[in-house]
């Protein structure tokens, strides 16, 4: 969605912190208890000298706690640290205010849960030792006690491997979406809303971004690449079998929008403005509406919907109107009108960017003062 993202990211990265904490308590846990031979003796004397179990339990998740919040302290100093690396890798513009309230008060939650969780296993099997039993014996570990042990390690290197499953999977898609063919090029475009006054004086500011030599091509549809999502039936074209009634996708698009994307054609051409007549009647379609409709030597023919027809006057290469978790499905693009259009996009060079945006911002602001260059 513009300006924001896939709340499912958020969701897959908060799943993949929760299981990595849950393996560093089951490993607290396992470490804990192997070495409980050492604490046992000492376990076994507060015991004779008048320490409850309750007292006992309460040193060992204090020790837990005390751990817990030390890594705390530790992981916010390294975050802390290394964010403006991450930033300047990513392009983004994370931070991390330690001080704000709400940030102490999940740091202090996740430390008092993450400490009551390692801590407690060892606590209450620790604190339940016979103390006649361990001062006699050396070894105060029990059947049970190794039994348990085992199954956290299954279930950690259970957890371990799911975690090494998926990151193989989000690698292999991260690859699949770099090397992915989507018909088109984003490289060096720029995309603004239509706010304010922009589409009465698009004419202008388009001729405007122009002088400058790095500014390429300019367009504007109604929406971005990607999320052009509307999507009807009830068309008709020439030679249609009367059974064959499918989805169409559409969109619309000023003048230039196959060069600002680079998109190619292999029938015809898109709209231009040396042809009056493509404005009112004219129409491109994709090459998968062109395998779905049957039909062959497209260009001329016509297409329509309810009492409109249009003539068909290019068809585009298949191009990712949707993200890719949808396959290219049939769809139109029609030419509208300023006010039919919600977002520009310019071409840019991309040999000297902070130059360029420079003058896309001085443009914009002369003649749409009112509203922010975002």
């Amino acid at each position: 969605v513009r300006g924001g993202g896939m709340i499912e990211q958020v969701y897959i990265l908060s799943a993949v912190a929760a299981f990595i904490l849950l393996i560093a308590c089951i490993n607290f846990m396992n470490l804990a208890t192997a070495r409980s031979a050492r604490r046992a003796r000492e376990i076994g004397l507060r015991k004779v000298v008048g320490a409850s179990r309750g007292r006992v339990i309460l040193q060992f998740l204090i020790d837990s706690l005390l751990l817990s919040f030390i890594a705390i302290v530790f992981s916010a100093i390294i975050v802390v640290a290394v964010m403006p690396a991450f930033n300047e890798l990513a392009d983004s513009e994370l931070n991390f205010n330690l001080l704000k309230p709400v940030n102490l008060l999940i740091l202090l939650g996740v430390g008092i849960f993450t400490g009551l969780l390692a801590g407690s296993y060892p606590a209450f099997y620790l604190s339940a030792f016979n103390p006649i039993k361990v001062l006699r014996i050396s070894n105060s570990g029990t059947r049970g006690s190794s039994l348990f042990r085992k199954i956290l390690v299954v279930f950690q290197f259970t957890l371990s491997v799911i975690l090494i499953i998926a990151t193989i999977v989000i690698l292999r898609q991260h690859r699949y979406m770099q090397n992915k063919d989507l018909g088109m090029t984003m490289d060096n475009v720029v995309c603004l809303d239509m706010d304010g006054n922009v589409k009465d004086n698009f004419k202008v500011m388009k001729h405007e971004f122009l002088k400058d030599p790095s500014v390429l091509s300019v367009t504007r549809a109604n929406s971005l690449p990607f999320w052009m999502g509307s999507n009807g039936g009830g068309f008709d074209w020439q030679d249609r079998d009367v059974d064959n009634d499918i989805l169409i996708g559409f969109a619309y698009s000023g003048y230039d929008y196959d060069d600002v994307l680079g998109i190619e054609f292999t029938h015809g051409r898109f709209y231009d403005e040396a042809y009056a007549t493509d404005t009112s009647d004219g129409i491109v379609i994709n090459e998968s509406l062109l395998g779905a409709m049957n039909m062959k030597d497209p260009i001329g023919k016509w297409f329509g919907h309810d009492d409109t027809r249009w003539k068909i006057i290019g068809v585009m290469s298949d191009f990712h109107f949707l993200p890719l978790t949808y396959e290219i499905s049939p769809f139109i693009m029609a030419f509208g009108e300023p006010e039919e259009t919600g977002t520009l996009m310019i071409k840019i060079s991309g040999e000297h960017p902070k130059e360029t945006i420079t003058h896309l911002e001085e443009v914009w602001n002369r003649i749409n003062p009112a509203f922010p260059f975002e």
